[in-house]
């Protein structure tokens, strides 16, 4: 989610062949950073990257025929204003319509620092699940109704699994954990999602844990159809 601390962008492979980009943090805390394993980019073409206010940072990469835009979203926290929440879900909204442009498939894992909590009456079923935890919170609302606006689906809140498979953060002051970590997928889409839930392949020093998803892409090259001849009788 958060990487190292740069002022410049940052590519590199590492000692296990790993592709690792490591993002501006443009007067933040910490960088963005995505890392992509080695087996996917030895064998994927047509690679770009680009981030935005220090907070939206994606890659693009081509499966076979689908062209995915893979995004890392860290959005601000309960110290910041609306205002800056805000202006960081424009900074996604923005990113998400430039992929879609480019015919890209949209996957996004987003710290949201807000909790979306269960389906409410109001939600659209295939953006938020009835499988989120605890309750709405005031951000939590800011950020359902954006993800109303753009069409991005919730996918860990359409999912019922334990709970300590499904919360993303502890509070170092309070040691209570929340689900604010989610990862999202255009909602025409949200059947390539297979499963998701908390992995614990990847070890660090880190108050949220990791979320994965299990997403099926088509790799089939479809060919158009060439038209009939037409026949006189």
């Amino acid at each position: 989610q958060e990487g190292p601390v740069v002022d410049d962008f940052v590519h590199e492979v590492t000692e296990n062949g790993h592709t690792w980009y490591v993002f501006p943090r443009a007067g933040r805390p910490r960088s963005l950073a995505i890392l992509i394993h080695s087996r996917i980019s030895a064998r994927t073409l047509n690679v770009a990257f680009g981030c935005k206010s220090g907070r939206v940072a994606y890659v693009d990469m081509d499966f076979g025929c689908e062209g995915v835009r893979f995004l890392n979203v860290h959005l601000p926290h309960s110290g910041d204003t609306d205002v800056d929440y805000e202006a960081a879900l424009d900074s996604l909204a923005t990113t998400v319509v430039e992929g879609r442009s480019e015919r890209k498939l949209v996957i996004c894992g987003v710290d949201a620092n807000a909790e979306l909590g269960g389906q409410e009456s109001s939600d659209n079923p295939h953006i938020i699940g009835r499988h989120g935890l605890s309750t709405r919170s005031e951000r939590g609302r800011l950020f359902a109704n954006r993800l109303h606006c753009s069409r991005l689906a919730a996918s860990n809140t359409m999912f019922q699994k334990p709970f300590d498979t499904s919360w993303t953060h502890k509070l170092w002051s309070t040691g209570s954990r929340r689900q604010i970590g989610f990862i999202l997928i255009d909602s025409i889409a949200r059947g390539k999602v297979r499963n998701v839930a908390i992995n614990d392949a990847l070890d660090g020093k880190s108050d949220h844990q990791c979320l994965a998803a299990t997403v099926a892409l088509s790799r089939k090259i479809r060919r158009p159809m060439k038209p009939k001849k037409k026949t006189t009788g």
